[in-house]
């Protein structure tokens, strides 16, 4: 059976209280009997005085003993209590340090004991946990290292921003393409960055805001373009940072100039010999020539058209060739769009007959505001989006051209009942020379290039124009224009 600490407190205690008052009880019939017997002998006051100091000493005595057997007692008892306290306090001590290979002498049956035995315990545990925490980190270490090592050998220019703006991580790629040194831009806020090397451009791009961005170009110098990319880094949905990766295209660049340039010049000069056959077709279909009979004219007249249409061609390549090289210009002026609308649709009326389409312009309720615009851009791209329409709709289907005002902008859309676009497809719609696999099936005339052309033409006005379409189902183009 075990007893508590505080159990063998009380019994000591009680011990230490019997004996006590068995040495008063003893000590007090002593001097008793002493008092007795003086008062027989009837004493002279010398022996009176003597005894009585006899008494006095050893109850003196007899205090003292109690005293000191109390003490001797406490102090074995705050001995065997103490000294563990001691150790546990010194074993504490070393841990603070950090040595974990220390133990506590555990005396069984006791509360201290008890608590040495979960002390050692812990300290196991402690350093179990220690040897896995120690694993952990070097993992983690090694990972971090894999991590750096990827990001300072990535082909493509890295740049981390933290949640405060300021640039936490650039590896060496990125250096190199602005053109600076980690020590000169490390930790400083996105505000400050524009004064070293070419982080001006970039920061411009980026916003000091830092905005997310997908693939913008940058334009370094003459032999560096880079695509700049940036994205929000978050956890649990709250943003933490952003990372910003830069891609060189320089050589892609390069090439599709290339590529520009010789469609640019192979138009050019096949746009005046095609110019020259024209006219000339265009004289005999006339008469100016001569007189010609049916079957000539019906020849003349499919030579004409197809020559219009390398014609059409030739002007698309041309006005692709003026995008990517920024001189498609446009001469902006107060215009109503409701007018331009009807004046084109009204030009594709024939041709809806003919196919059996019914073209249709909805105009709004109300008289929509004059808005600056350059009339001929404008109306092609609305022509391109009507000439789909009506092309790739069966007959007896309906072309649907709408008008209306939304909050701040004009918003047109054409809407028709034709074949669609797979959905496999969507994505590249106003991709240069897209075709439909479906549409090709039916119709091998097209370039392909009308509705990167008009997508061109309203993002150029600051405008927006999107589309919903469905296989079998017909498609809706719309585009948006500030007022």
């Amino acid at each position: 059976m075990r007893y508590s600490i505080y159990t063998k407190i009380i019994f000591i205690s009680l011990v230490l209280l019997v004996i006590s008052s068995g040495l008063i009880f003893f000590s007090l019939n002593q001097n008793r009997a002493d008092l007795m017997k003086m008062a027989v002998q009837e004493p002279s006051q010398v022996e009176i005085d003597e005894t009585i100091g006899e008494i006095w000493r050893r109850d003196v005595l007899t205090i003292f003993s109690i005293l000191l057997l109390f003490v001797a007692v406490l102090l074995l008892f705050l001995r065997r209590v103490i000294k563990p306290l001691k150790e546990i306090t010194f074993a504490c001590q070393e841990i603070r340090k950090g040595n974990l290979n220390v133990s506590i002498p555990a005396a069984t049956g006791t509360e201290i004991g008890e608590l040495a035995e979960t002390f050692n315990e812990t300290i196991k545990s402690l350093k179990n946990f220690n040897v896995y925490l120690n694993e952990a980190r070097l993992r983690t270490e090694e990972e971090k290292n894999k991590t750096l090592d990827i990001i300072n050998n990535f082909s493509d220019g890295l740049l981390v921003f933290d949640k405060k703006n300021n640039l936490s991580l650039i590896n060496p790629r990125a250096k190199e393409f602005l053109n600076v040194e980690t020590e000169e831009v490390a930790n400083k806020d996105i505000s400050e960055l524009h004064r070293f090397g070419n982080f001006g451009k970039l920061v411009n791009i980026l916003g000091e805001e830092r905005k997310e961005v997908f693939r913008e170009e940058l334009v370094v110098h003459k032999n560096l373009v880079l695509e700049v990319s940036a994205i929000f880094i978050l956890r649990n949905r709250e943003k933490i940072g952003t990372l910003v990766s830069l891609h060189d295209i320089t050589r892609e660049k390069m090439i599709e100039n290339m590529k520009t340039e010789f469609v640019s010049i192979s138009a050019h000069q096949l746009r005046t010999p095609l110019s020259a056959i024209k006219w000339t077709l265009r004289m005999l279909l006339d008469g100016d020539l001569g007189a010609i009979s049916e079957k000539q004219k019906e020849f003349l007249e499919k030579t004409y058209k197809s020559n219009e249409r390398m014609i059409t061609l030739i002007n698309d390549l041309l006005n692709v060739t003026r995008i990517e090289e920024g001189r498609y210009v446009f001469k902006v002026f107060l215009f109503d769009i409701e007018e331009i609308c009807q004046s084109i649709v009204n030009s594709f009326q024939e041709e809806a007959k003919q196919k059996d389409i019914k073209l249709v312009l909805k105009k709004p309720g109300e008289k929509l505001p004059r808005i600056k615009l350059d009339n001929e851009k404008i109306s092609l791209a609305i022509q391109n989006l009507v000439e789909n329409a009506i092309r790739y709709s069966p007959s007896n289907g309906e072309v649907t051209v709408s008008l209306r005002r939304a909050n701040m902008s004009i918003e047109l859309c054409v809407r028709d009942t034709g074949i669609g676009i797979p959905g496999d497809q969507l994505d590249r719609v106003f991709s240069k020379f897209f075709r439909g696999a479906n549409v090709m099936r039916i119709d091998t005339e097209g370039t392909g290039l009308g509705l990167y052309i008009a997508k061109n033409i309203i993002e150029a006005h600051k405008g927006r124009i999107w589309f919903e379409s469905k296989e079998g189902e017909g498609s809706t183009f719309c585009f948006k224009l500030p007022i």
